[in-house]
């Protein structure tokens, strides 16, 4: 079986197309953060609709569906958020914001033999955890100790944007860093296959410059427009 793993998407098209373009799957679990940044939400929103397994709920999901800013924000990352919301792309439908508004916050599911919890940020706090392979692992640990009756073999999460591989206890840690808005110095779009039991790393390139000419046609503030836009072409 194998099992495409994405997560961080952020209405970037361009690069979830790239990803299925390329990817044969049998499931798809997607770990939240479909829409804000990017210029193509509905789009994102569609295509995860009619192709994920499991989709869970992204902290932007949370706070696009109730109105509420940026939960988990710093003040620079909610000016970002609202500055790309005020645009006819992000005007959506009630059974859109509805369908935000149902995603879980968490999912446990198994899938070819494999025990997999699905979080957005952490197990402690889903949609304002945040963990780096720079994060000291005593903080790991508070923050994705699992103390659930069955067992699991593998904690998926995202949010941070940087791909990650930890052992935890008798379970596994892994980002697969983000479709959209990749940090870590690559620009690729990045996310995780599971084939067999086994865990890839991937990244593929795809049109920046399609993505870019969509923020631009936005009318972002000029700041909001650079940095989003260096991000897309730099990773960081």
């Amino acid at each position: 079986m194998k099992i495409l793993v994405l997560a961080d998407i952020h209405g970037n098209k361009s690069a979830l197309e790239a990803i299925l373009e390329k990817e044969e799957y049998d499931a798809v679990l997607c770990l939240g953060d479909l829409v804000d940044y990017g210029p193509e939400p509905r789009s994102v929103i569609k295509i995860i609709r009619q192709i994920s397994t499991y989709t869970i709920m992204g902290n932007h999901d949370l706070s696009l569906a109730y109105s509420k800013g940026c939960v988990g924000c710093t003040e620079f990352f909610e000016k970002i958020t609202l500055a790309s919301r005020n645009n006819i792309n992000y005007r959506f439908t009630e059974e859109e914001l509805d369908y935000l508004k149902k995603l879980p916050d968490k999912i446990l599911v198994e899938l070819d033999g494999i025990n997999i919890l699905m979080v957005h940020g952490t197990i402690k706090k889903p949609y304002e955890g945040y963990i780096t392979p720079s994060t000291p692992s005593h903080i790991i640990e508070e923050e994705m100790h699992y103390e659930g009756n069955k067992k699991i073999d593998l904690i998926l999460f995202g949010h941070s944007h940087i791909p990650m591989d930890y052992q935890l206890h008798d379970y596994r840690i892994i980002n697969p860093g983000s479709v959209g808005f990749p940090r870590g110095g690559d620009p690729r779009a990045s996310y995780v296959v599971i084939e067999n039991g086994k865990i890839h790393f991937r990244k593929v390139k795809y049109n920046v410059e399609e993505t870019i000419i969509g923020l631009k046609n936005m009318n972002l503030p000029q700041d909001i427009f650079d940095y989003l836009s260096t991000l897309l072409k730099r990773g960081e």
